[in-house]
C-alpha cells in the first residue's frame, strides 16, 4: 500500500473542512427558518385571536411551546408545539 504524500492527505483534510462548513451553514440556515416560520406562526395565531374577537398574546414559553393567553383577563386559551411550524 503506497504511503500517500503530503499534498494528497491536504486535500482530504481540506475537503472534509469544506464539507463540514457547508453542513454547519445549512444548520445555520435551517434554524434562521425555523425561528422565522416560528414568527409567523406566532403573529398569524395573535391575529386570528383578535379577529375572533379576542384580544391575545401569543408568547413561546420556556419548553417549546406557543402559548396564547387572553390579554385583558390574563387568561390561559391553548398553547401549540412549536415544533407543529416547522413541518
Amino acid at each position: 500500500m503506497p504511503k500517500p504524500n503530503l499534498t494528497t492527505i491536504i486535500q482530504q483534510r481540506l475537503r472534509v473542512d469544506q464539507e463540514e462548513m457547508v453542513a454547519t451553514s445549512s444548520g445555520i440556515a435551517e434554524l434562521e427558518v425555523a425561528a422565522m416560520v416560528t414568527v409567523v406562526l406566532i403573529v398569524t395565531l395573535a391575529v386570528e385571536a383578535v379577529f375572533a374577537g379576542i384580544l391575545a398574546v401569543a408568547e413561546i414559553v420556556t419548553d417549546g411551546v406557543v402559548e396564547i393567553v387572553r390579554a385583558e383577563e390574563d387568561e390561559w386559551i391553548g398553547t401549540l408545539p412549536v415544533e407543529e411550524a416547522h413541518h
